[in-house]
């Protein structure tokens, strides 16, 4: 086989994912939406933690972290019965009113319009990721799905990167408030796009005549033990322990940078950019090693690398936490494909929303406790949230071990 032949086998699996109407069109939406408003990010929870302290931005992250349960099961529901297009589009206009929000925060330094953004980021943003990637799931053979999965991510790492690494330099230059309101009108100008995607769900809207009555009973099914529950039982168990000292530790990276490290809107942005593209990196490597080993080791992988890297990241002196942090977002970037394909492997056609609904609700309520924990050890020191997080790998290692004996997978 010639040289030319196996470089374009390799790379088939990526130009799928740019021939794919669908998938081309949320490219198009999805990053231009998020360069606009890469550097948030970092800024939000920024803003939030000058506003009101520590204790603010707990109760936020926390509200943040309760809600989503509210709108996850329903939104996935609904994305069965009536289509992935319409609840995404309908998604994406309530965010686009976060972003309006975020705008009245900075300039009235209000902490009512701050409870307001995390309220709509808490109850839409998740639940529009999983209908993206229910349309992901449907709009690719299954055998490219982790490698063109993995791409779609990474040129998400790098558009976010350079965005966020532009609007800090634009900081020194350009008063905040011109940034925002650009950001609100790019944003109100993207929704028509929405409506350019392809139905994926009417097909298995016609095949499922679908009732509440029938949900519930599929629900119930699925919750029975069986060959089928198992694995999903196993990966709700896997979830909680990692989603937990998330809670405890994402609302308080950036703060440790500002407080902590004392980086300037420029260097906080280049360490958001390094971290994207680390992210990116990490879901590119993911991406092979998901189709090649399989899911379980993969997310292996990704445990014994991030729990070192929070060790680093809380201890270590200037630069080290910013080449920490990349490093643990990096291996998050596996953690991403894994579960994906994971999720992908284990599910059925008609229940793959639902139960990706369940179990991002799963995932956000065992994070609820995690805000205010960390705002209690953040007020003893700023590094024992990362110190304490950084244990779980004693959890979910054995874990996997044992999921990779019973699951042929």
């Amino acid at each position: 086989m010639s040289e030319t032949k196996i470089m374009f086998l390799g790379l088939k699996p990526y130009l799928a994912i740019l021939k794919n109407r669908n998938l081309f069109i949320i490219l198009i939406a999805e990053e231009t939406r998020l360069f606009i408003g890469a550097f948030l990010t970092w800024f939000l929870p920024i803003l939030t933690y000058e506003i009101g302290g520590a204790i603010l931005l707990a109760t936020l992250y926390t509200i943040q972290y309760s809600m989503p349960f509210l709108v996850l099961i329903i939104s996935s529901v609904l994305a069965d019965v009536l289509g992935r297009k319409a609840i995404l589009l309908a998604g994406r206009c309530i965010t686009w009113l976060a972003s309006v929000l975020i705008l009245v925060a900075y300039v009235f330094k209000n902490p009512i319009a701050l409870l307001g953004v995390y309220v709509l980021i808490s109850l839409f943003t998740q639940a529009i990721d999983n209908i993206i990637g229910v349309i992901v799931m449907e709009s690719l053979p299954k055998e490219v799905l982790g490698r063109a999965a993995s791409m779609f991510t990474v040129i998400t790492m790098i558009v976010a990167s350079s965005g966020s690494i532009l609007y800090g330099w634009l900081m020194t230059w350009v008063d905040v408030l011109y940034l925002l309101i650009m950001m609100v009108v790019v944003r109100l100008f993207l929704l028509p796009l929405y409506l350019m995607i392809e139905e994926t769900g009417r097909r298995m809207e016609r095949r499922f005549k679908r009732t509440v009555d029938e949900v519930i009973d599929r629900f119930k099914s699925i919750l029975r033990p069986s060959t089928y529950s198992f694995p999903i039982a196993l990966y709700i168990v896997y979830t909680i322990p990692g989603a937990l000292t998330s809670g405890i530790v994402c609302p308080y990276f950036w703060p440790f940078f500002r407080e902590v490290c004392g980086l300037t809107p420029l260097l906080l942005s280049i360490a958001s950019t390094c971290a994207d593209l680390a992210t990116a990196i990490g879901n590119l490597i993911g991406g092979i090693l998901v189709d090649k080993y399989g899911p379980l080791r993969t997310l292996m992988i990704y445990n014994i690398i991030v729990s070192p890297a929070l060790v680093a990241f809380s201890l270590a002196p200037n630069p080290i936490p910013i080449v920490a942090y990349s490093i643990s977002s990096g291996s998050s970037g596996l953690s991403n494909v894994a579960s994906f394909k994971y999720v992908r492997l284990i599910t059925r056609d008609e229940d793959r929303a639902m139960i990706l609904g369940v179990l991002t609700t799963i995932g956000y309520l065992s994070r609820v406790p995690g805000p205010l924990i960390g705002a209690y050890l953040w007020n003893i020191s700023p590094i024992l949230p990362f110190l304490i997080s950084a244990t779980d790998v004693f959890i979910r290692l054995p874990l996997l071990i044992y999921m990779k004996a019973k699951l042929k997978l």
